[in-house]
């Protein structure tokens, strides 16, 4: 049986909890390694323009569809653009994702190495996915993603809280694009850090095959880093499913889980719908009689989002 490991449900709580406060002794520990780390770790500039998408709530921020969706619009206007991530063997998923739409990809064992190839290589923009933490690299750019149901979380760090860093750091941002509704509480909050409103925008997903699901009845799973978010979608859209099963993020399937899901779907006479990272995790083998969601990301003002991209490269 494989551990599964949940995002805590008291990180989500609007005040701290009783935890969050007990574990606070090995959060001072952990802002006390990352400022240290951020201190000792020497930053360079890089010839290439770097837009750095990433998040401080820890995953389900919706950053790896952004930073393809960035990718694309810029290669679409003549500028010759690359993804760059860091490689992490869990993060398969998002490899061959980000590979099946967007082949200008570099995803080395750090991103000092996939920047100093991308210069080799001629490319004009370097868009990564993830790195705000990492310091090693001056950022030209900084995105930072929310997920609108989430928000802050307990506004508190790692492990008391779902934050990478401080909310402080949201000050450094060019921009911040929350994934979801709108939500007015996480704007005013943001704008209390000094973010002006013309820096959010809002973006949501648009299914691209969902003539293939209507009128039928499934089971849904998915180890995503929000997988509420995925079953939203999914009621939001009007495809209806009578059983949903949660997974960690980045969840490694075993041939024993496949199985399972497909005994309950033919007990219940449903079909089976998925995410596609986590059809992208599933053993080819496995894979049938399973389909899976496409997603489109649509940007709220687009237009505007891209030309006020636009304006700080060209000063960069």
């Amino acid at each position: 049986m494989r551990l599964k490991l949940f995002r805590p449900k008291f990180w989500n709580q609007k005040k701290p909890s009783l935890l969050s406060i007990i574990l606070l002794l090995i959060t001072g520990l952990y802002i006390f390694l990352f400022h240290f780390k951020k201190i000792i770790t020497k930053e360079k500039k890089f010839k290439i323009k770097t837009i750095c998408i990433g998040n401080i709530y820890l995953g389900g921020t919706g950053k790896t569809p952004l930073t393809i969706k960035i990718a694309e619009v810029l290669d679409k206007q003549g500028i010759k653009s690359v993804i760059i991530k860091k490689y992490r063997k869990e993060h398969n998923d998002e490899i061959k994702l980000i590979n099946k739409y967007f082949k200008q990809f570099l995803y080395l064992d750090t991103r000092v190495q996939s920047l100093n190839r991308a210069i080799l290589e001629n490319y004009k923009v370097a868009v990564l996915d993830d790195g705000l933490q990492d310091f090693s690299f001056k950022k030209d750019i900084k995105i930072i993603c929310f997920n609108s149901n989430s928000g802050l979380g307990n506004r508190m760090q790692i492990p008391s809280g779902p934050l990478r860093q401080s909310m402080q750091s949201i000050k450094d941002a060019n921009f911040i694009v929350i994934n979801g509704n709108r939500n007015l509480e996480l704007e005013n909050n943001l704008k209390k850090l000094e973010v002006r409103e013309e820096q959010i925008f809002y973006s949501k997903y648009e299914i691209t095959n969902i003539g293939n699901f209507k009128r039928k009845e499934f089971l849904v799973f998915s180890g995503i880093g929000n997988n509420e978010s995925f079953f939203n979608l999914l009621k939001e859209n009007e495809i209806k499913f009578l059983k949903k099963l949660s997974y960690p993020d980045h969840y490694e399937y075993s041939k024993t889980d496949i199985e399972q899901i497909k005994k309950i779907a033919v007990l219940k006479r449903l079909e089976i719908l998925t995410t596609e990272k986590d059809y992208l995790r599933i053993k080819e083998d496995l894979r049938n009689n399973i389909n899976f969601v496409s997603i489109n990301l649509k940007i709220d003002d687009q237009d505007n989002f891209f030309n006020s991209i636009k304006k700080i490269y060209e000063k960069c």
